[in-house]
C-alpha cells in the first residue's frame, strides 16, 4: 500500500508531533514548566492546576509514543538485528531473478514473479525472510508446505524451487524490499513459530511486531559459535508497471 506525500492522517501527525519530542524534549519541557508558572502567578492556583494537569499529559502520552515508535525503528533498519557476515567455515550469497527467463538485477514490476535464489558454501539450514516497505516481515522458508529447510553447500537453491506447490508474484507496497538468507549448521529453529498459524502459507507478523521477532531471532543466533551461522542481505525496488 503505498503512501502519499501529502498524508496527513492522525496517526502520521502523532508521529511528526513525537519525533519533534524526542529531538526537543527538554525544551518543551522548560516551556511547559514556565507556562504553568505564569498561570500560577496571573490566574493563582485554581486555574493553573487543570491546565497544567492536561498539558502533562499530553506531555506524557507524547513522549511514549515517541518511545514506542523509536523502537519500531525504520522499516529499513529491522533485518539489520541479524547482521550479514561470513564465518570462516560458512557463507552465504542471496538474490532474485525472474522466475520465466532468469534475468536478475535489483529492480522489478508489479505483477512481477520472481525466485530468491541461495547458495551457501556447506549443507547448512536456510532460513529465508522478506521485509516489505511498509515494515511487514514474512518467513519465505522454511513454510508449512515446505518444513525440511536443508540445502546442499555450492548448490544455487531456489525458492520457490519447482514442486514447492506456491509462486512468489510482487505486490503492493512500492518500495524497497528487503530478502535475508540466514544459514546455520544446526537444524535449531530461529522462531518458535516459523510456520503461519490456522494453517496460512507463511508465517507473517506486522510492523509493530516485527523488530520484536528480529531480537528473537538475533538471540538465537547469538547463541551460536560464529563458524555455524552466516547471513546475506538483498534489496530490491517493486515499481509501477
Amino acid at each position: 500500500m503505498t503512501a502519499d506525500a501529502d498524508d496527513t492522517s492522525s496517526d502520521n501527525i502523532l508521529q511528526l508531533i513525537a519525533k519533534k519530542i524526542r529531538s526537543q524534549f527538554l525544551l518543551f519541557s522548560i516551556a511547559i514548566a514556565l507556562v504553568i508558572a505564569t498561570l500560577i502567578q496571573t490566574a493563582g492556583v485554581d486555574a493553573a492546576l487543570p491546565i497544567g494537569a492536561v498539558l502533562l499529559v499530553f506531555l506524557v502520552g507524547a513522549l511514549v509514543y515517541s518511545f514506542v515508535e523509536k523502537d519500531q525503528g525504520p522499516a529499513s533498519e529491522i533485518l539489520e538485528a541479524v547482521p550479514d557476515s561470513r564465518g570462516a567455515e560458512l557463507g552465504v550469497e542471496v538474490w532474485l531473478r525472474h522466475a520465466r527467463g532468469g534475468r536478475g538485477g535489483s529492480e522489478f514490476r508489479l505483477g512481477d514473479e520472481v525466485r530468491v535464489c541461495v547458495k551457501a558454501t556447506q549443507d547448512c539450514y536456510l532460513t529465508l525472510l522478506n521485509l516489505a516497505p511498509d515494515g511487514e516481515l514474512t518467513i519465505l522458508f522454511p513454510n508449512r508446505h515446505n518444513q525440511n529447510n536443508r540445502i546442499r553447500g555450492g548448490v544455487e537453491h531456489e525458492v520457490p524451487a519447482d514442486g514447492y506447490g506456491f509462486n512468489i508474484v510482487l505486490e503492493e507496497p512500492l518500495g524497497v524490499d528487503q530478502v535475508k538468507a540466514i544459514v546455520t549448521v544446526d537444524p535449531a529453529p530461529l522462531l518458535e513459530t516459523q510456520f503461519g498459524p490456522d494453517g496460512e502459507f507463511f508465517n507473517s507478523v506486522k510492523a509493530t511486531a516485527a523488530p520484536r521477532a528480529m531480537r528473537v531471532v538475533a538471540a538465537e543466533v547469538k547463541k551460536m559459535n560464529e563458524r555455524k551461522w552466516a547471513a546475506a542481505s538483498f534489496r530490491f525496488e517493486v515499481k509501477r508497471k
